[in-house]
């Protein structure tokens, strides 16, 4: 995980628990999309380190730091996110 891409996990935090930024979120919603989310997902994608081996190792990371700019960009810059609905905002309070 590259520095920059640490340094989100606290903008993260603070978007989507400051009501500034529309979302407002509890303590149970934000702990599960930046903490468990994450970690499932790297959990799965963990045999993709075969490629490390496998792979020109700096096409490779050219790769995943696009991958993680769009995903920093997908994550900031989306209007309202699908899981939060109005309608179901009792589900999130944990």
């Amino acid at each position: 995980m590259s520095f920059a891409n640490l340094m989100m996990l606290p903008l993260r935090v603070e978007y989507l628990a400051n009501p500034d930024y529309g979302q407002a979120l509890s303590v149970g919603a934000i702990a599960l999309l930046t903490g468990e989310i994450p970690n499932i997902a790297r959990l799965i994608l963990s045999p993709l380190g075969y490629l490390f081996d496998h792979m020109n190792f700096f096409a490779l990371r050219v790769t995943l730091n696009i991958g993680f700019a769009i995903g920093i960009l997908t994550f900031f810059l989306k209007q309202q996110p699908g899981w939060h609905d109005r309608r179901c905002d009792s589900f999130w309070h944990f």
